[in-house]
């Protein structure tokens, strides 16, 4: 009987020990895990932190092509729509952050008159979507350490993160046009030196529908259809890449947005599926010559 019972019990008291020295790894590791994420955001936000203080304000080129799609999300339905902008990156009067503001120069190569817009609105938030990790905003988010990973030949840190309180979405009426307020989660690429974003996806949360019951005012996919329609945002991706661009005068160096590209997805909308890339070129100190339009 006493043979017996060590047969037994020794491979019971041996898995014991294993399942508890697995447990212990993994608790290493996930404390590992966690003081990485929190030297990276501690790092990285105390630079977005300086973001504002150290860009002054500049303008550059921005070439936006939007692209109407067919079901399959691949093939072009039509020529796209070429839209060039003076884009303007400046510090507000007073406050935390940035504001961008745009004037349209070109429509297909034709000049835009002061009251043109395009047919599709083109909304921008590239500078300012670095916020999500100011150390002023990061409660309002969780993160977690995706590792590392090869970034166009180099190596970056990886941070994902989603809203920590979900707020519904809900649409704003502007005259004839919305828009759509909705949370969205992401990832993050950043620079394992220098702790700068190269690179920002972000996606929508989840897809959501609301009914528009406006009168159609005129032509455009951001206008009511009719007297009732439902919309369904059902994907809204984004991608905006970083990279350091160099000013004189004062000598400086930024991280600035140099490329970006969106596909959505909504259906009822008169241009249900649209791809629109923008690369923003010419960077330069905001002049005199540059009129701001408020």
């Amino acid at each position: 009987m006493i043979g017996l019972y060590r047969r037994t019990w020794i491979p019971a008291l041996i898995v014991l020990l294993i399942t508890a020295g697995l447990v212990a790894a993994t608790l290493s590791a996930q404390s590992q895990q966690s003081g990485v994420l929190a030297d990276i955001l501690r790092k990285a936000g105390e630079r977005v932190d300086r973001y504002p203080d150290s860009l002054l304000s500049v303008v550059c080129t921005e070439l936006s092509r939007q692209q109407e799609l067919e079901p399959d999300l691949k093939a072009s339905k039509k020529k796209p729509t070429e839209l060039v902008y003076d884009f303007m990156i400046v510090r507000p009067q007073s406050g935390f952050g940035l504001s961008e503001r745009r004037e349209l120069k070109l429509i297909d190569g034709k000049p835009a008159g002061s009251d043109s817009r395009p047919s599709v609105p083109d909304p921008t938030a590239y500078s300012t979507s670095i916020f999500v990790l100011s150390t002023k905003s990061q409660s309002n988010y969780v993160f977690s350490y995706a590792g590392r990973g090869d970034l166009d030949g180099h190596e970056a840190l990886i941070v994902d993160y989603a809203p920590a309180q979900r707020v519904p979405p809900r649409t704003v009426w502007d005259g004839e046009l919305f828009r759509f307020i909705f949370q969205t989660k992401g990832r993050i690429w950043i620079d394992p030196s220098s702790y700068e974003v190269l690179r920002l996806d972000t996606h929508l949360v989840e897809p959501f529908e609301f009914q528009s019951s406006r009168t159609v005012k005129r032509k455009g996919p951001f206008v009511a259809f009719g007297s009732s329609t439902k919309l369904k945002v059902e994907s809204w991706n984004v991608t905006i890449r970083f990279a350091p661009i160099a000013f004189q005068e004062p000598s400086q160096t930024v991280s600035l947005p140099v490329s970006a590209e969106s596909l959505r997805v909504v259906k009822g909308l008169r241009v249900p599926r649209l791809r629109t890339t923008h690369s923003f070129t010419n960077y330069r100190r905001f002049g005199s010559e540059i009129k701001v339009i408020q």
